[in-house]
């Protein structure tokens, strides 16, 4: 997939998707939607960020959507935030609400031969016993 830059001179009104990656360096109001978004020191965001992965090293501000957000010690969220997996590092800013996104997995019984099978087998029913221990655990 291609890369897609947006300048520190640029100011953006509107929505931005794309199916790669953007870096923004410069500002956008409006909707980001992308595979991986970085917003890069001097850039800012005010609106929405909706992605697999999210870089912060500049200024969002609204609302977040992603797996996996990484803010930089520069970075600055003022944001409704949901995301799987979160990276912060010291000096990083976050004001708003966090929600870790629910994973489903479903366990179901696999049938197969050989000792590989057997193998895999086994051990996908110890995760999936863990898994709904965890789930009827009384401090969750």
């Amino acid at each position: 997939m291609a890369k897609t830059y947006l300048s520190s001179d640029l100011k953006l009104e509107g929505d931005i998707k794309s199916q790669g990656n953007i870096e923004i360096d410069g500002a956008v109001k409006g909707q980001v939607a992308a595979k991986s978004v970085n917003v890069l020191g001097s850039g800012s965001v005010d609106g929405s960020v909706s992605s697999e992965s999210l870089s912060v090293e500049g200024k969002v501000d609204g609302s977040v959507n992603t797996n996996d957000l990484s803010i930089a010690s520069t970075g600055q969220i003022k944001a409704d935030v949901v995301y799987q997996s979160i990276a912060t590092a010291k000096g990083a800013k976050e004001e708003g609400t966090l929600k870790v996104k629910k994973v489903n997995i479903y366990c179901q019984k696999r049938k197969g031969r050989g000792f590989a099978a057997l193998f895999l087998f086994r051990m996908h029913g110890v995760v999936c016993g863990v898994l709904r221990r965890l789930r009827h655990h009384p401090l969750r």
